[in-house]
């Protein structure tokens, strides 16, 4: 089942990636956020909003609509098929949710997956330096 506690977990995975610079801002972004959406489909996403007054840098530059800026994927080591991450902010740049999904949220993520490293699939916005803790607004 999906939790607040899920989310953490997640998010102190992704939190220790080196695939993206400045990846430790993930987890000060949820850490000062609220959660207000947790999926019960069987993945393990959610929602978050960061206070504009957090004292945090964006994670990226403002933008009008936000968005995905990270996707990464990983083989399992002990079963068929994918985890896949996807990290999304809000206009202003703050973290506003993860997606955690099992074959393309086909499946339900499994309670403690074993993954092949590193990641077959890393792409999006969050993986250029010069993009990442931007203060942009």
């Amino acid at each position: 089942m999906n939790s607040a506690e899920k989310a953490r977990h997640w998010t102190e995975f992704l939190a220790t990636r080196k695939e993206f610079p400045r990846s430790e801002q993930i987890l000060e972004h949820f850490n000062a956020g609220t959660i207000t959406r947790i999926c019960d489909c069987g993945c393990n996403s959610y929602d978050l909003k960061v206070p504009k007054n957090s004292g945090l840098k964006p994670l990226m530059p403002a933008s009008q609509r936000g968005g995905c800026v990270l996707s990464m994927a990983f083989y399992f080591a002990n079963r068929p098929g994918s985890l896949e991450f996807d990290v999304f902010v809000d206009a202003d740049g703050y973290l506003n949710g993860v997606d955690v999904s099992c074959n393309a949220n086909s499946e339900q993520v499994p309670n403690e997956p074993e993954l092949v490293e590193p990641p077959f699939h890393v792409y999006g916005a969050l993986t250029k330096e010069s993009l990442a803790g931007s203060d942009a607004r």
